[in-house]
């Protein structure tokens, strides 16, 4: 029967390996090859929601972020946890070597914003312009319409309201876009001068769509 090895142990084997965090992180290891160390299986992992994106943008700083991965050696019953960095750019850092760590069962509370639908797919107002940020839309792209929809992922985006922008329109202008999937309306508000064109340089916002009546006054017999 196989002795139970003791995380020190453990690693003190990898060292005299040569393995670093980062083999062990991007799996590299062939556990069940080093003597004695049997099987080790990662059991939970924590990434950066945002990798795809920042690496599609080429950079994007401030959403650097803390990942990790938690392994069990089964036949030793330890556990270890691995820490590293999801960088601006997209890429993983594991520099920090392992340390053993335990699991505790215990019961949390999560506050889910009323204002907020996020289950079945669906963004938020704010998930949205982080979207639009992250795939490089700008205010002008969404002021003149130049925005491939399709490539933004967020489903069927229709023109819901349009105002001014032209010459006799009047200088203040805006457009209301409404994000069929998530049930959102955002309205980006602009400036037209005639020796310029329009410019969008203020940043969208929601904006609910709201019945109201009016009152007009027209000639008696005129078409109502």
């Amino acid at each position: 029967m196989q002795s139970k090895m003791t995380f020190n142990e453990f690693l003190l084997l990898l060292s005299r390996e040569g393995i670093t965090a980062e083999d062990i992180a991007h799996e590299k290891v062939e556990w069940e090859a080093l003597p004695g160390v049997g099987m080790v299986t990662m059991v939970q992992e924590k990434e950066n929601a945002f990798t795809e994106y920042v690496s599609d943008c080429d950079g994007i700083s401030g959403y650097e972020e803390v990942i990790f991965k938690v392994y069990h050696a089964a036949d030793h019953d330890f556990y270890f946890k691995l820490e590293g960095i999801d960088d601006s750019y997209g890429e993983s850092h594991w520099k920090k070597f392992p340390y053993q760590v335990q699991p505790v069962t215990k019961e949390i509370t999560e506050y889910i914003s009323l204002q907020s639908e996020v289950a079945g797919g669906k963004y938020t107002a704010e998930q949205i312009l982080l979207q639009l940020k992250l795939k490089g839309i700008s205010n002008e792209d969404l002021g003149r319409q130049d925005v491939d929809w399709e490539e933004t992922g967020l489903g069927t985006v229709a023109l819901a309201e349009e105002h001014g922008g032209y010459e006799g329109q009047g200088e203040d202008c805006h457009k209301v876009y409404y994000f069929k999937d998530h049930e959102v309306y955002l309205r980006i508000d602009g400036f037209y001068a005639s020796y310029e064109g329009s410019e969008w340089d203020n940043d969208p916002y929601e904006v609910r769509p709201q019945q109201k009546q009016i009152t007009v006054y027209n000639k008696p017999g005129a078409p109502q």
